[in-house]
């Protein structure tokens, strides 16, 4: 397969990978690594702290969700608004942890 481009293509990577897919296609390209030094991101202890956080308030969700069905069904099947009542109340606590989940609240 021949591909013209009319711009010069610049491989900006010392990736003998990326090297190796581009010469397989037939492609012409300049080999100009990078000099710069590229430091890895430390996640930290905030970021663990932050996501753990936020998986422990999609849990209580998951929780009180599933609560909320159990109640519902057996509300529907016994014919008492008063459970299906609460399940409400827990399904709404439910619905809360899991919006909490996104952007930490309390």
């Amino acid at each position: 397969m021949l591909y013209i481009s009319l711009l010069p293509l610049v491989l900006a990577s010392a990736s003998p990978r990326r090297y190796e897919l581009l010469s397989s296609l037939g492609l012409e390209f300049e080999l100009c690594p990078s000099r710069v030094e590229e430091p890895l991101p430390d996640p930290g202890e905030s970021a663990i702290v932050d996501s753990q956080a936020h998986g422990q308030n999609f849990s209580m969700a998951v929780i009180f969700l599933q609560i909320a069905i159990l109640l519902s069904s057996v509300a529907a099947l016994m014919k008492k608004i008063k459970l299906w009542y609460g399940g409400l109340v827990i399904g709404s606590l439910g619905l809360l942890y899991f919006s909490n989940g996104f952007s930490v609240f309390f």
